[in-house]
């Protein structure tokens, strides 16, 4: 958003301003005083978002037999098999017209007769989504939903050993994402 393209402003002033620099230098001068420390960044941290349609999933399984249900892939190269070994990968879900994203897997009971689950397999490059009934007749998941996936590498891991993966407002603030 802004954010990003606030920083891609900088990154052009400053290299602008380097080039500038190494041109114009004739003599080595003194050295400078040294500048002040600069917010941490969060390299080690990536944050996708991708939005799920109902002509994206596929179907799985026997409708009306135990593991019937809908699935959808997406990749993310982000997700490598060192962050599968060390690291951590999330993925949030935020239904259309809602603000809050909640973490994968989870399950919702509907009326309760049944519940429906959503999950996530994190494989390197990519990401499958399931969502599955409890009662076998698991309907085409009939809106537009926003995916989010964090892969956070092993180090951030270690050094955050208190971070709760499941809150994403945590995680966003954390690595200003």
């Amino acid at each position: 958003g802004e954010h990003k393209l606030n920083q891609m402003k900088k990154i052009l002033q400053l290299t602008t301003i380097a080039v500038f620099v190494f041109l114009s230098a004739c003599k080595k001068g003194e050295v400078g005083p040294t500048g002040q420390n600069g917010k941490d960044g969060n390299a080690n941290v990536s944050s996708q978002e991708f939005v799920i349609g109902p002509s994206d999933w596929t179907p799985f399984g026997t409708f009306g037999q135990p593991g019937f249900g809908y699935s959808t892939t997406i990749t993310t190269p982000s997700i490598t098999q060192n962050i599968l070994d060390r690291g951590a990968v999330m993925v949030y879900y935020k239904p259309i017209n809602t603000s809050n994203y909640t973490a994968l897997p989870f399950t919702v009971p509907i009326n309760g007769n049944y519940s429906t689950t959503f999950l996530f397999i994190a494989s390197a490059g990519y990401i499958q989504l399931k969502t599955l009934d409890s009662d076998t007749q698991t309907l085409l998941p009939a809106d537009i939903m926003y995916i989010k996936v964090v892969a956070i590498d092993g180090s951030q891991r270690i050094a955050n050993p208190d971070l709760d993966l499941k809150d994403y407002e945590q995680i966003r603030i954390k690595f200003d994402l």
